[in-house]
Formats: C-alpha cells, structure tokens, sequence
C-alpha cells in the first residue's frame, strides 16, 4: 500500500498549492501488509513525469502492518529544473524486486497535481558557461567502468554470483567552465536496464581532472544470476546542467558473473 503527496508549506500535511521554482515539500508512506516482517533492505523511487528523480533506502526494513515513510522532503528542487503546468509524481516501492511479495500489484501509486506560476515570476538566466560531462579513463585502468570481486580494483576480476561486486566508474568534465559546488548531478546506474544505484554529486567534485565512484551494493540491489549481464552508467539523467554536447552521457559495459564459489 503506498501513499503520496505535494504541499507548499512545512507545516501542512494535507496536499495544497505548489509553485514552481519555490519549495515544494514531498512526503509519502508505504505499509506492509503482508502476514510477516519484512527484514531486508529495499528502495523507493519517486518519479516524476516518467523520470526516477529520487531513490530512498530502507536498511531496516518494515515489521508487518508496519510503516515507512518520508515526510516534508524538500530537495525536488536541487535535482530538477521545476515548471509550472501538470505533473506527474509516482511512487515505486522495491522497484529492482528485491523482496518476494504475495501481491505486486499495489507496489507503485500515482497522482497529478500542478505547479503554479508565480504572479512575480520572471524567466530563468541561461547558465554562462561551456560544460560537457562525459564518460573518462582514470589512470591505470584498462576502461572506464571496471567491475571486481575487489574494493577499490582497477582491473576487471572473476565476478561470481554470491561474491560481493565492486563497481566503479570514472567520468570527468571536458568544458571550459568549472561546475559550481551547489549544483547536484546525479549519476545511474542500470543492471540490465533495471536501475539499481543512484550516486549524487557536488558539481566542484567533477573537475577536468575527473572523479571517480566505486559502489559495493550491486547484490543487495538486485538478485544476478549467471551468465553476461549490463551494466549502464548514465550522468545527468535529468539534464540539469546544461551541456555542448549531450550524447556522451552514457557509457555501457559488459561482464560475466560466474557460479557460485564455496566460502574461503
């Protein structure tokens, strides 16, 4: 069962009159009916418009006839440019299918609201600068996605099914113009299409030096079994800086995960 709603001020809790390009405060809740607890971790999404803009994870779980919730989220507007007119917001409870459920068809719950247009409001300045965020080697590794049984490794390893996988990727920024450090770029990560990491970084961290992310949650996101599977590395999905070149955003490679291995 899952639950949603967008208000303008903190302390309502009833949904009311949002603006764009002003706070707009999220909050939602999901319950497990279910006859047991649920004692594992899964995500949330929230999408908007048919994008995921926000992923939460719940470590702890949720007993039955539990709650977990997220109340008077503020942040909508560091991750995405908001405009005024009809909106989609959609909530999705374990969207990599993490958790065995007897129902799946109450996991996600949508509803249309509208952000207003300020009665002051004015157009937004184009950003000045010259950025273009792509996808980069680091030193010493043989490409820019690296997948090892590992932490930290920079060559591909023998991956198995119930070792833990280490990820990681490096991309840099290849325009003239430094990134502010109040700009959020978000980067996803897809596992045969299905988006299991979600990684928000601070516009200054991408230099043209790069940045590189290793992630170690692969086997708590998403059940892999053998055999060569994806993996997709997408920056700035939501656009929010503004490049001279778009289409080096993606970059895509491809492993194989072996059987399993018996315990050292």
């Amino acid at each position: 069962m899952t639950s949603i709603r967008a208000d303008g001020p903190r302390a309502a809790h009833l949904s009311g009159e949002v603006y764009a390009g002003e706070d707009t405060f999220i909050s939602w809740a999901v319950t497990n009916l279910g006859s047991q607890s649920i004692n594992q971790a899964f995500f949330v999404d929230l999408m908007l418009d048919g994008v995921v803009i926000k992923r939460w994870t719940n470590e702890r779980g949720v007993s039955r006839n539990g709650n977990y919730f997220v109340d008077d989220w503020r942040d909508i507007g560091s991750l995405i440019r908001t405009y005024s007119g009809l909106h989609t917001p959609k909530l999705i409870v374990d969207p990599t299918n993490v958790v065995l459920e007897t129902d799946e068809s109450d996991n996600s719950f949508e509803y249309v609201f509208e952000w207003l247009e300020p009665a002051d409001s004015r157009p937004r300045p184009v950003p000045q600068g010259i950025f273009d965020l792509a996808s980069a080697v680091p030193e010493r590794w043989p490409e820019s996605v690296i997948a090892s049984t590992i932490i930290g490794g920079t060559t591909n390893g023998d991956l198995s099914v119930n070792l833990q996988t280490h990820v990681s990727y490096g991309f840099r920024n290849l325009g003239e113009t430094e990134l502010s450090a109040l700009t959020i770029i978000p980067v996803y990560m897809y596992f045969d299409e299905v988006l299991v990491n979600i990684e928000y970084l601070h516009g200054n961290e991408v230099t043209e030096d790069g940045v590189t992310v290793t992630w170690g949650g692969l086997h708590k996101a998403v059940h892999i079994s053998e055999g060569r599977h994806r993996l997709t590395i997408e920056i700035d999905p939501l656009n929010q800086v503004l490049e001279i070149n778009e289409t080096n955003n993606v970059n895509e490679a491809d492993f194989v995960w072996g059987p399993a291995v018996a315990n050292p």
